[in-house]
């Protein structure tokens, strides 16, 4: 049992944001408000490499083949980065929230609200965790909150906020 400091999404100092094991069980990231990620072997947990990252993350997953590892920050930020060198090779903006879909190596993201003729929109995504190459697109007349999806993408959750208007 591996037991370490965590954090809100608000992140405390000194605390790890997220975690992340590779497809193969061979390497585990932690990384958090110091914006340091630490490559590790998770049978000892030794450091085999630290990667300065422009971001504070607060969740990490590897694509299904684990060449890939997708990062979300706390400024909304998903950055995918290859793991044979630890650079970022794409980057989606606005996220509100995201989802994996490990079975099909797919990524839904919730982008900001946008408003168009007095009408709240909710964009929403789907990515590939590889390459960032958008998929497919949709967006939904309310203003989400929280997005989630089963293992092959098939069943997908979007929590709305309470409509208000001049009634209440």
């Amino acid at each position: 049992l591996l037991t370490l400091p965590a954090s809100s999404q608000a992140q405390s100092k000194h605390a790890l944001g997220t975690i992340a094991v590779s497809p193969d069980n061979s390497t585990l990231i932690a990384a958090g408000y110091n914006r340091v990620m630490y490559v590790c072997d998770p049978a000892d947990l030794s450091v085999k490499e630290r990667v300065f990252l422009e971001i504070i993350p607060y969740d990490a997953s590897f694509s299904a083949d684990g060449k890939s590892l997708v990062i979300v920050s706390s400024d909304r930020f998903v950055n995918i980065y290859d793991t044979a060198t630890w650079k970022k090779k794409a980057e989606i903006l606005k996220a509100q929230d995201v989802s994996f879909a490990h079975g099909t190596n797919e990524m839904l993201v919730m982008h900001g609200t946008v408003y168009k003729d007095k009408k709240r929109f909710q964009p929403v995504a789907a990515y590939d965790m590889s390459t960032g190459e958008k998929k497919r697109e949709s967006s939904f007349e309310f203003e989400g909150y929280a997005i989630g999806t089963n293992l092959n993408g098939s069943r997908t959750v979007l929590m709305s906020r309470p409509k208000t208007d001049e009634t209440e």
